[in-house]
């Protein structure tokens, strides 16, 4: 009887769990649903990549006296067009008149210098409460 019993038990427990495993795993899901998931498999993030005339040079590390290495940062001329239709006409010209356009700092956000509205990624994921879950297969 104890040995039926038993039996019986462990059974359940087996079936039990067979039954409850997919209701756990949709419990979590996937990471590409995740959006505390932001950087899996991603490379590390860098700055520049440097070239240099010989290879004594790269072991110097001093980049800033490479042929190669031209510094964009300072101060850049800047006019900020919401869209593409209002952008000025033939900016691109050397002759040009930049005069009216404001400076912003490179590198730098031009956001947080007052030009358009500051932009989050983070802010077009819905919360999980009202995001729908993909199909899963």
């Amino acid at each position: 009887m104890m040995r039926t019993w038993m039996h019986s038990s462990a059974t359940g427990a087996l079936i039990a769990g067979l039954l409850l495993s997919p209701a756990l795993a949709q419990t979590s899901p996937p990471e590409w649903e995740q959006p505390e998931v932001i950087r899996q498999g991603a490379e590390p993030m860098h700055a520049t990549f440097d070239g240099f005339e010989t290879r004594a040079a790269a072991l110097s590390g001093d980049v800033a006296r490479s042929r190669y290495h031209l510094s964009l940062d300072g101060a850049w001329q800047f006019h900020f067009s919401p869209n593409p239709e209002s952008r000025p006409v033939d900016f691109y010209r050397p002759d040009f008149d930049t005069s009216a356009w404001g400076t912003i700092k490179v590198p730098g956000i031009w956001q947080a210098e007052g030009h358009g509205r500051p932009f989050s990624s983070a802010a077009a994921i819905p919360s999980r409460a009202t995001s729908r879950r993909s199909t899963t297969a």
